[in-house]
């Protein structure tokens, strides 16, 4: 095995045809893990949304064409 990673991207169809095993689906294609729409303070908690979920994925087995959602 290999070093355990999440990707995090929008573009899940491509992440799931190459077999990426564990992944999050993404905001936007311009920023994955943010929204410049939000207050800052709002976009920060969503930020740590995504590198919460991530972390915890990485303490599980990756399940290969499947991904989460935040």
């Amino acid at each position: 095995m290999g070093i355990p990673t999440v990707q995090i991207t929008s573009v899940v169809d491509v992440a799931v045809m190459v077999g990426v095993s564990r992944l999050i689906r993404g905001y936007t294609i311009t920023s994955p893990v943010g929204d410049f729409h939000l207050e800052p303070e709002a976009e920060k908690a969503m930020r740590r949304r995504y590198m919460n979920k991530a972390i915890q994925m990485l303490q599980e087995e990756g399940r290969e064409g499947t991904y989460e959602t935040i």
